[in-house]
């Protein structure tokens, strides 16, 4: 028999409801936790939707549905969204699709026209969730489950699968064209258009007109978009890494109310020079060799030569000798690259850069020690000094054969790369005036100075710019 008091079993009673509570409130934090580990993985054309940290996770309802934040996937969709809060409604505008939900009602609104809902839209910690079938299919899209990799596919339309380009590199005035690779995985016929834009390394948009494109049932077509001198400018057209961009509209995009329906970036897609210098001739309207002195060497023009279809830049034997040519007229930005096999001549040098005197104020090097075991410098100088600079060790001989040294020059940035391997990058500490291209083989004074015992021999296949 228990013997207790009236305030004790009320105490009693009342540590028995507070752990009901907390276990209450255990039970609900594991199920919704549980319930955002299990949620599945989402993609709309392709491309996974990511759910914002303060956004909670989708869910799976009691009847089976799955529950997903209402502005994540209808914005991944290109779907727009309004709230009336005076009504609590929802309207979804996707194309001409209007559909129109209020959360707890078992109903929604396609055009106006009411339909049933097994699930209806609900609030979960202030955020407005849907059911994810009802609203893609609502608006034509096609939804496809991957119960493997537990991914939820939506496609709204065409998709674009691969965009290859003809060539990696292009010079003027030869220009670029691509192959863009698009499916249909609706059950319909699919009118839409394909708009193109490059981002020139002034980071300066360049629109291409869109094309109409039609695309029967499950069809995959690949077209070849080519572009040409009536729709764009040669002045737009830099020398540099360009990013492309591929997007597929619901209508001509100058149309008014044109939606986005899919969008492609291939950051460096292909890089475009305005010049490239194969060494035919040396042309006296764009090259000079001068004649001075530049560290322990005298330069000769008559070291600077053409030869087998390249510029040979001659390090006598037994002296120390050199030889320069650079560009008549200033370069501004772009990217200015190089395939040159070196000399092996331990005590010198070999430049590769942008120029304007004085000394030390406007200057942008590659500069590449002209031995077996080799090193390559990158500077800049800026108002009076050095600025900054780097010495990397090569991992090959460039003595031995030929190899590519870049330098992409922008308001942005200064970057440096060598057998396209991005080396260095600086955004700040150069120069931003125009400048010569030179390029040069020497023997600084730093160096022990020591003349080869035969000719050796500076080889540039050619100059990009």
């Amino acid at each position: 028999m228990f013997n207790f008091t009236k305030t004790s079993s009320i105490s009693t009673l009342l540590q028995v409801v507070i752990l009901l509570w907390f276990i209450c409130i255990l039970v609900i934090s594991m199920t919704e936790v549980s319930s955002g580990l299990n949620a599945p993985s989402i993609q709309v054309n392709l491309q996974p939707v990511l759910m914002p940290p303060y956004e909670p996770a989708p869910f799976i309802s009691t009847s089976g549905r799955t529950m997903v934040p209402l502005r994540a996937v209808t914005e991944a969709m290109n779907a727009s969204v309004d709230w009336h809060a005076p009504t609590q409604t929802i309207t979804i505008r996707h194309a001409d699709t209007h559909i129109t939900l209020v959360p707890g009602e078992p109903w929604a609104s396609i055009n106006g026209i009411q339909l049933p809902l097994d699930t209806p839209a609900t609030i979960v910690n202030g955020r407005t969730f849907v059911p994810l079938r009802f609203v893609a299919e609502s608006t034509g899209a096609d939804i496809q489950w991957d119960p493997v990799y537990r991914l939820i596919a939506i496609t709204t339309g065409p998709v674009i699968e691969a965009v290859v380009y003809e060539e990696a590199v292009y010079i003027l005035p030869t220009l670029p064209s691509a192959h863009i690779t698009i499916t249909n995985p609706l059950n319909e016929e699919a009118v839409v258009w394909l708009g193109h834009s490059l981002l020139n390394p002034l980071h300066q948009w360049i629109d291409i007109p869109a094309v109409n494109v039609s695309l029967a049932a499950q069809e995959t077509q690949t077209i070849l978009r080519e572009i040409d001198y009536e729709h764009i400018s040669p002045n737009e057209l830099l020398s540099g890494p360009y990013t492309s961009v591929f997007a597929i509209w619901d209508k001509d995009p100058s149309s008014p109310n044109a939606q986005r329906l899919y969008h492609w970036q291939q950051p460096e897609a292909f890089r475009l020079y305005r010049q490239q210098e194969n060494f035919d001739a040396l042309d006296p309207k764009i090259w000079f060799s001068r004649s001075g002195q530049l560290g322990r060497s005298s330069l000769n023009p008559q070291n600077v030569t053409v030869q087998n279809g390249m510029l040979q830049i001659r390090l006598p034997r037994s002296s120390l000798q050199g030889g320069e040519l650079q560009t008549q007229e200033k370069l501004h930005y772009g990217s200015f690259e190089a395939s040159m096999k070196l000399p092996n001549a331990p005590s010198s040098i070999t430049g590769f850069f942008l120029y304007q005197a004085p000394d030390f104020d406007h200057e942008i090097d590659i500069e590449v020690y002209n031995r077996k075991d080799s090193e390559v410098m990158f500077t800049t100088y800026a108002d009076g000094a050095v600025r900054r600079e780097v010495v990397f060790p090569l991992a090959f001989d460039p003595t031995e054969s030929f190899h590519q040294y870049r330098f992409d020059y922008t308001p942005q940035a200064v970057t440096f790369y060598i057998n396209n391997q991005l080396m260095q990058t600086w955004t700040d500490g150069y120069s931003h005036e125009p400048m010569y291209l030179m390029i040069n083989a020497w023997h600084p004074r730093w160096l022990d100075g020591t003349p080869p015992d035969r000719d050796q021999y500076l080889w540039v296949e050619w100059l990009r710019y």
